[in-house]
């Protein structure tokens, strides 16, 4: 990757978002760009399915329904905006942003995404004395696996809001720090790629 200057290239970022294999050898014929396919479409046990099945699925779609508190800035990870528009898109964009729904040509069990909200402009009363709303997300998550059979899952969380200026009690309980360090990582990660001033150091100590 070094001495081509790979990692420099802007077509890279196309293979992340389309979860590409990028395979750089003098000819196929090397026993070492064998092994890579090898690994790459590595066979699951015949007793699970069948001996030509792969450890991925194809083509995915994520698309997510929230409530009208909730505005979805955009996803970080291998995935493609399908620009469909509608009421819970935020003003401001962060990664893969101005759309509900998303395409990902592969899913495997690594895949991650990380789907950034905002709440800061919702049009939420700040009545005092006022009943905080019953907040939802709803995950739609379809795929083809490799038996060819299309799957659709559906994963919905509910909570209700809390007002961080009353009491931030609730908040810290449901905190997950670990999850927070891997979001600001990856959001660090997509300013680095995105912003040449950017100072990742002052950001994360921010």
């Amino acid at each position: 990757m070094g001495e081509q200057s790979l990692g420099e290239n802007s077509f890279i970022l196309n293979v992340i978002l389309t979860f590409s294999l990028l395979l750089m050898c003098f000819h196929f014929s090397l026993p070492l760009s064998l092994i890579y396919f090898r690994h790459f479409f590595l066979y699951l046990s015949s007793d699970v399915l069948t001996a030509s099945s792969f450890y991925v699925c194809f083509t995915g779609t994520l698309e997510i329904n929230c409530s009208k508190e909730i505005k979805i800035q955009g996803v970080i990870g291998p995935c493609t905006s399908l620009e469909k528009k509608g009421p819970s898109v935020a003003d401001s964009i962060i990664g893969e942003g101005n759309t509900t729904a998303w395409k990902m040509c592969v899913l495997d069990k690594s895949t991650c995404l990380t789907v950034m909200f905002d709440l800061s402009s919702s049009d939420r009363a700040n009545t005092p004395g006022a009943v905080n709303p019953q907040l939802y997300l709803q995950f739609l998550t379809s795929y083809q696996d490799p038996t060819g059979q299309s799957v659709l899952r559906v994963t919905t969380v509910t909570r209700r809001g809390v007002d961080s200026t009353v009491s931030s009690e609730e908040l810290v309980q449901g905190f997950d720090q670990e999850t927070a360090e891997v979001v600001m990582a990856r959001f660090a990660s997509l300013k680095m790629e995105s912003e040449e001033t950017f100072d990742a150091t002052r950001f994360l100590d921010w």
